[in-house]
């Protein structure tokens, strides 16, 4: 795990996320760094620098790493996108309906 830069954190309920957009996210990955998507809101996919290894191992239940971004803002890379659809998941009827 320590000889990575860098993790990546993926959910599998975005049908729409582009090959172009994740590597355009792990294309602003620096040391010390979290990269988020700027869509308006803590969305996925993420990646944590090694930095943060530590703290996500210690993340426990239904916990993601909002909780660390929140506590790190000074090292977040917001990467701006104009297609939020992308970034739509689906977690249940109303969603899927929606579409």
């Amino acid at each position: 795990l320590y000889d990575m830069d860098a993790i990546a954190y993926f959910v599998c309920d975005q049908p729409f996320l582009s090959c172009d957009s994740i590597l355009k996210l792990k294309n602003n990955v620096q040391e010390d760094r979290i990269v988020v998507p700027d869509v308006k809101a803590i969305v996925i996919p993420l990646y944590f620098s090694k930095k943060y290894f530590d703290l996500l191992l210690t993340l426990e239940g239904d916990k993601g790493g909002k909780s660390i971004i929140k506590n790190n803002t000074d090292y977040v890379n917001y990467v701006y996108f104009t297609d939020k659809k992308e970034f739509f998941d689906i977690d249940n009827l109303d969603d899927l309906i929606s579409l």
